[in-house]
């Protein structure tokens, strides 16, 4: 952290300096969270690859075995903080990323469009309207001594910014609140990381190549199930206190041989034992082409349930401590959540069981009125075309 004090002005003049740096029109950065290759801006970049070579697409991070996967593929890769990593930052003229614009370098993106393809469509309150952990001191300033701390340490939340991807109009006031009235345009459209799940669609060859290797992991199961919990403040034993009896739990996926892949979520430090129908989510794949091979979902309070909706997937929701998540790790729903589960939620392991022996998920999915507001075309949705129009209204900003 003093190291991190130390250089912060350095990094503002950079902030600065960019101002003065002419844009290429034809120059694009892109980035994810912890500078891994991941989500939607991994998808929107390799769209972009592949059907709109005349715009230079570079992908920036911080992550050494990142950078030398997307060399290796052919692609353009610059570390965050090296010389070229600043340089194409710089002169980029838009930032397209997950989370906010430091995905890439806050401190080059002053005179950037940014374009935030976001990491999830919420069901739980995100941004300004959270006060959970350490939000308040983030979004909810109340001295000057902390206004002027989060406005240079976590600057990146009061930045404007040009473009937003929603699924449809029904979260634009959600948007305008949680991210302070800072959103300038919207667009409506597909998040394109969902392009997996859409076998029709025009896709890269990687997201080809990762179908393949999801296939042959799940070979000889009759059904693949993914466990895909939230994250809790404190960090929780999530997987004990979800599945108190593991074995049992195997031998229930055993018998009408399902496979459960467990799959946690990004900050979770959880343990996991591998039994003969249990297997971990492994570390190098992604989970957008995995989740093109599962049949049936569980999860809680995932916005994961959204874009597996999107194919009518099958849902379990499986809140098994609702009542102590919502004391201490969440601000609230912006969906009630009854009718976010269809009214059939399972908060007990027993009832998970049962369910699994019953081997009939059919009537497990997200709650067609929430469904239909989340997703109002979703008969003629297109991932690919949804691509194509986002490009435009990016083409289309006024430098």
């Amino acid at each position: 952290m003093r190291i991190y004090l130390f250089l912060l002005p350095l990094k503002w003049l950079l902030y600065f300096v960019t101002l003065l740096m002419p844009t290429r029109s034809n120059l694009w950065a892109f980035g994810s969270r912890n500078g891994q290759f991941v989500d939607n801006p991994k998808y929107y970049f390799l769209y972009m690859q592949e059907h709109h070579a005349t715009v230079e697409c570079v992908w920036i991070s911080s992550d050494n075995t990142v950078l030398a996967e997307l060399s290796s593929l052919g692609f353009i890769a610059f570390d965050k903080w090296s010389i070229k990593g600043l340089w194409y930052a710089m002169r980029a003229s838009r930032f397209i990323y997950a989370f906010d614009s430091n995905d890439i370098n806050f401190f080059c993106s002053s005179n950037s469009k940014l374009i935030n393809l976001y990491h999830g469509i919420p069901l739980k309150k995100i941004e300004f309207n959270t006060t959970a952990g350490n939000d308040p001191f983030i979004y909810h300033p109340k001295t000057l001594v902390q206004k002027i701390r989060t406005k240079l340490l976590y600057a990146t939340k009061w930045q404007k910014i040009d473009i937003f991807q929603v699924p449809s109009e029904f979260f634009v006031p959600i948007h305008e609140s949680a991210f302070n009235q800072q959103i300038s345009k919207y667009h409506f459209g597909v998040n394109p990381r969902l392009a997996p799940l859409f076998a029709q669609e025009s896709l890269a060859q990687l997201i080809t190549t990762d179908i393949k290797k999801a296939t042959e992991l799940v070979a000889g199961f009759s059904k693949v199930m993914i466990y895909m919990p939230t994250w809790r403040v404190g960090a929780p034993d999530i997987l004990n206190e979800a599945f108190p009896d593991i074995e049992r739990l195997n031998e229930c996926l055993k018998e009408n041989n399902i496979l459960l892949i467990l799959k946690m979520h990004l900050y979770s430090d959880a343990k996991i034992t591998e039994l003969s129908h249990i297997q971990t989510f492994p570390q190098e794949m992604d989970v957008y082409p995995f989740m093109s091979v599962v049949d049936v979902l569980i999860t809680d309070f995932s916005s994961i349930a959204f874009d597996f909706d999107l194919i009518d997937g099958n849902t379990i929701f499986y809140p098994y401590d609702l009542d102590n998540y919502i004391l201490n790790s969440s601000d609230g729903f912006y969906f009630d959540y009854d009718e976010f589960t269809n009214y059939a939620m399972i908060t007990d392991f027993e009832q998970l069981l049962d369910k699994i022996l019953s081997n009939n998920f059919e009537d497990d999915r997200l709650g067609k009125s929430i469904s239909q507001r989340v997703w109002p075309n979703k008969k003629q949705t297109s991932v690919f075309e949804s691509n194509q129009r986002l490009y435009k209204t990016i083409v289309e900003l006024a430098e």
